[in-house]
């Protein structure tokens, strides 16, 4: 590093006053603001560009150029289809029980806290209590 001799903060201190003559030193500021400013776009552009290079470069599928492949694909897609149709009435009342279950220990949880809020509350108040008793205020 190097350091600041006389010579250069005397130097540093003449530039600062041709500037306040000029009327520049406000300008300056101005200035580097705009840099720092332009500076962040472009940082933020730049990370914006890697988070889209990282989606496009996810597999691709494989093309199935077998037409035996691409039959038995759609087949498969079919019953699959049929079958969700019949399993969509069962999951949706699974659905709903899980959610009542969900909402009880939610319920319970929040019950729980408060009551332990509430005791600490109390053992609190019986502390303050005790203490006014001991040295009361004047």
């Amino acid at each position: 590093m190097k350091k600041n001799t006389r010579k250069t903060r005397a130097k540093t201190r003449t530039r600062k006053k041709q500037k306040q003559e000029n009327g520049q030193e406000g300008k300056d500021k101005k200035k580097k603001k705009k840099k720092k400013k332009k500076k962040k776009k472009k940082q933020k552009k730049k990370k914006k560009k890697k988070k889209k290079k990282k989606k496009k470069k996810k597999k691709k599928k494989k093309d199935n150029n077998n037409n035996k492949t691409k039959s038995r694909n759609k087949n498969k897609k079919k019953q699959e289809h049929e079958g969700q149709e019949q399993t969509q009435e069962k999951t949706t009342t699974i659905k709903k029980e899980t959610g009542k279950k969900i909402f009880k220990q939610q319920e319970h949880q929040r019950k729980a806290v408060l009551k332990k809020k509430q005791k600490k509350n109390k053992k609190n108040i019986r502390k303050c209590n005790k203490r006014n008793k001991k040295y009361p205020q004047k």
